[in-house]
């Protein structure tokens, strides 16, 4: 069976499965591996603009109510979880998500295109309130203001990257980084919390 065929039957089974699911993707060119899981809530939308894989052992959650869009050309790799957790998750072309990286939505996270993302990798676009001592922290607020990820940046294995945050086009961030705060355009990040130095 070739490797169009396959991937139209998943894309078919996906439907069958979602009736009533917005699902705008061009089947050509997607190939969805064996073991692969996409599960799509009830008025959800998955956009696919291109090619795109997803490897054995990844999952796409696109929770009730949100929207995922992925360019062309973006491959999400074993183990790799991407989950729009109620928010939205836009994500350019020629991106690749590595082997174990776990992108929430919370807040909406935007990565751009010609990024790269290390394995082991967390992108939280959301943060938990501990104000009031009193109260446990899973019941007191939880802020989401959203992580942007702008064109060209690279990301090192095991970083974390915090709600709030900008990562500028050009900059690249350290394995083993947490990014608590912007980095700008043509810079390194690393550390814990990460400091940025300019290239």
């Amino acid at each position: 069976m070739s490797k169009q065929i396959r991937s139209l039957a998943s894309w078919i089974f996906l439907f069958l499965k979602s009736p009533k699911v917005a699902l705008s993707i061009p089947i050509n060119g997607c190939f969805i591996y064996p073991g692969a899981s996409i599960t799509l809530a009830r008025n959800s939308r998955l956009v696919v603009n291109g090619k795109i894989e997803v490897h054995a052992d990844a999952a796409i959650y696109v929770r009730e109510g949100s929207r995922l869009e992925l360019g062309s050309n973006v491959c999400v790799h074993k183990g790799a979880i991407i989950d729009t957790s109620y928010g939205s998750i836009k994500i350019g072309s020629n991106v690749s998500v590595n082997p174990y990286t776990i992108l929430y939505g919370h807040g909406g996270l935007s990565i751009g295109s010609n990024v790269r993302i290390a394995a082991h990798c967390v992108f939280i676009p959301a943060n938990h309130s501990f104000k009031d001592k009193k109260i446990p922290i899973m019941n007191q607020e939880v802020t989401a203001k959203g992580i942007v990820v702008e064109d060209n940046v690279w990301f090192g294995a095991r970083c974390v990257v915090l709600d709030g945050v900008r990562v500028c086009h050009s900059s690249v961030v350290g394995a083993g980084s947490v990014i608590s705060r912007d980095v700008p355009s043509y810079h390194v990040s690393k550390g814990v919390p990460a400091t940025n130095f300019p290239y």
